[in-house]
């Protein structure tokens, strides 16, 4: 059990360090992300009613067998396996039989799960610096919980953000994952408010030590929706991964051109 404590260790270390931003604008955050809501009501009341005179399209037949094909292929991918310790280990992160003699005798059962829990620190031009901690993963083969909690500040206000959700996985092999997750995310602190989260999150294992994390999706809050965008580079050994980053929030409604925030990252994860 010394993973948990070293990663409590290093979250409360981060913390209490907390780098100090070169723009200190929570303030100018706020009252951006207010506009741009006040902004977005307006234009709400206005597209609602052209949306009403469509008709249903009448191809449902030839769409229900395609997703029937995508469901037996989905199946394929993510039940014929068992976890391994972690990426690049010896005996396989994705352990799937070697032929097809071998599926009767395999244990698809022999692990199920698979998660990932990490910390960093991180800056955001135009909002401030903090901490993230979050944690993924599956707790059968394809879907588990991805949990999130970090800590914005500019030496003057803080902004907590949590999130909680689910981790559904599309595709799983040693060498790429792909998965759709969905979030419940509240605010407090400088900025009250919730959103729901959603998007898509990869990462791939090219050469061993390796690890590549690319993470797109939004925050859809009521009236307006931030766009969000994610990329790491980072290192394996044995069961912990070293990585650097970079994170970016954008306006949606602006084409993420309007009010961008985006700064570095740097961290540590755990698979177990």
């Amino acid at each position: 059990m010394k993973k948990p404590r070293l990663l409590i260790a290093i979250f409360a270390a981060l913390l209490i360090a907390q780098p100090v931003p070169l723009y200190a604008t929570l303030e100018s955050f706020k009252n951006t992300l207010e506009n741009s809501e006040s902004e977005a009501e307006k234009k709400t009341t206005e597209a609602d009613a052209s949306e009403k005179e469509k008709d249903p399209d009448s191809s449902s037949s030839s769409n229900s067998t395609l997703f029937e094909l995508m469901g037996i292929i989905w199946q394929g991918i993510n039940f014929t396996f068992t976890y391994g310790a972690y990426p690049y280990a010896e005996d396989g992160f994705i352990q799937r039989p070697k032929s097809i003699v071998d599926f009767e005798s395999f244990d698809f059962n022999k692990k199920n799960y698979s998660f990932s829990a990490g910390v960093s620190a991180f800056h955001l031009g135009g909002i401030g610096a903090g901490s993230w901690v979050s944690l993924s993963g599956n707790i059968f083969k394809f879907f588990g919980p991805y949990l999130d909690a970090y800590i914005i500040t500019d030496t003057e206000q803080v902004l907590g953000g949590g999130r909680a959700g689910l981790h559904f996985s599309l595709i799983q092999s040693n060498g790429y994952n792909l998965a759709w997750y969905a979030q419940w995310q509240g605010w407090g602190g400088a900025l009250s408010r919730h959103a729901f989260v959603t998007g898509l999150e990869t990462r791939v294992y090219p050469v061993k030590p390796l690890t590549i994390r690319l993470k797109a999706g939004f925050q859809l809050f009521s009236s307006l929706s931030l766009g969000e965008l994610e990329g790491e580079i980072g290192v394996m050994v044995k069961a912990w991964e070293f990585f650097l980053g970079y994170r970016y929030w954008g306006i949606a409604e602006e084409h993420f051109s309007g009010s961008p925030w985006h700064g570095p990252s740097i961290g540590l994860r755990s698979y177990f």
